[in-house]
């Protein structure tokens, strides 16, 4: 059995906390949000780990990967509650995450912006991970 992604063991930890889980459902998705689904949601995306090197250039234990998101909601107060929620939850998660020993996750909030014709808003957000590599 292979070790899953960074990236999904972000996305499993989201789904297990359930005051996330019971807002978003399965809606937590890479790149582009499903429009015909209903809000809220969280849509992410984000790379390859970027390993830390040593003055000599060979490799430290130490690797950082970068993911941005964008938490999707209808109206300022359910899209701000819902981004704190995530926000929480990832600044508070260390440890091993679903097979990936999480040193840190920074997370820094980002832009906000409405959909003028309706009620819809998206926050960006995005998290630095430190994890130690095998």
């Amino acid at each position: 059995m292979s070790k899953q992604t960074i990236e999904g063991a972000i996305v499993e930890l989201l789904l297990s906390t359930p005051s996330i889980a019971t807002k978003v459902g399965s809606r937590i998705t890479p790149l582009v949000r499903d429009a015909e689904e209903p809000l809220p949601a969280i849509v992410y995306s984000g790379g390859d780990p970027e390993r830390e090197r040593y003055l000599d250039g060979s490799f430290s234990e130490m690797a950082s990967l970068l993911m941005a998101f964008e938490v999707w909601g209808y109206g300022y107060m359910e899209t701000k509650t819902l981004l704190s929620t995530v926000i929480a939850t990832l600044n508070n998660a260390s440890g091993n995450l679903y097979g990936h020993q999480v040193l840190t996750i920074n997370c820094e909030p980002g832009q906000e912006s409405r959909d003028w014709d309706s009620n819809t808003m998206v926050i960006e957000f995005t998290a630095e991970i430190t994890v130690k590599v095998e």
